[in-house]
């Protein structure tokens, strides 16, 4: 027999053997992306840096602009993650809705949007929605548009055809309405309804209370006296009789309920005819038969 012997070789600590006689340094993943120069150190290519975690050294890539809502997955690439898309910018990624969010609103999250200062979603409760033919940012008024009238734009009221905004505001212009407001829209007449009547629809004149149409035109109204005022005098507002000269207003009321029954304009005798004449005119006596007048009145 005979004695034969070999070299065997063993690697350090932190090596191992490669090719059945290289020693070369050991290192997690085997350094992708990079070169293992020693134990369990790494040296990064171009565009990649060294991350040191726990479980040891590793090249991830890197991006110069820091992803939003995306990863780095490449040397200044990012991925965007779900729900994201990238915008005009490479490291910037933006949340997408689809269907598209409309007019007025913008997509702050995936499929979230979100309406712009002014306007806000109707009859929903959640102020994030996905917009759809029938939910739509629509703009907000305050206080909100009264009757006739729509919000166009943030705190901007718009009349409906036929009416304008009201110049009056907080101020009754009609004695049935309540005062007007801010963006309280009013009919528009053409021609002006008269003085004593007011606009209550387009081209459509109301008389105030106490007012009837003259002669059946709505645009002028005169005032109505009941009971009327009789001859020789005339109705110059809502129950209220004027005589003309020389004569005086009697009322006749009802004994029980002091009503107004009756409005007469009876002619004044100064002095009075006496109880055996009447007055017939202003300063004109009718005596009885057998009599005549004195004292220097007119007769007859």
């Amino acid at each position: 027999f005979h004695t034969e012997y070999y070299s065997q070789e063993t690697c350090c600590n932190g090596y191992h053997l490669e090719d059945g006689y290289k020693c070369k340094p050991t290192c997690e993943n085997d350094c992708e992306h990079g070169l293992c120069v020693g134990p369990h150190r790494c040296s990064c290519d171009i565009g990649y840096r060294l991350s040191i975690t726990t479980s040891g050294q590793s090249c991830i890539p890197e991006c110069i602009h820091s992803c939003i809502h995306g990863t780095c997955t490449a040397p200044n690439t990012c991925t965007c993650n779900d729900g994201y898309e990238r915008g005009g910018l490479s490291h910037i990624c933006f949340p997408s809705c689809r269907p598209h969010c409309g007019p007025h609103s913008s997509c702050v999250a995936p499929n979230k949007c979100q309406c712009s200062t002014g306007y806000e979603y109707q009859n929903v409760t959640d102020k994030y929605s996905v917009d759809s033919p029938s939910v739509r940012c629509q703009p907000v008024c305050s206080p909100d548009c009264g009757p006739h009238s729509a919000c166009v734009e943030p705190d901007v009221c718009q009349c409906q055809v036929g009416y304008e905004k009201s110049l009056y505001a907080g101020i009754t212009v009609h004695p049935t309405t309540r005062p007007n407001d801010e963006n309280e829209c009013r009919p528009v007449c053409s021609p002006p309804c008269g003085s004593n009547s007011s606009c209550i629809e387009p081209n459509v004149c109301e008389c105030n209370p106490g007012y009837a149409p003259f002669a059946g035109n709505m645009y002028f109204c005169e005032p109505v006296c009941i009971p009327s005022c009789g001859e020789n005098g005339t109705c110059v507002a809502p129950n209220v009789c004027n005589c003309d000269s020389g004569y005086q207003l009697i009322q006749e009321k009802n004994e029980t309920t002091r009503e107004i029954t009756a409005n007469k304009c009876q002619p004044i005798c100064d002095p009075a005819c006496g109880i055996r004449g009447d007055c017939v005119g202003p300063g004109v006596c009718s005596c009885e038969e057998g009599w005549r007048v004195v004292n220097g009145l007119s007769g007859s």
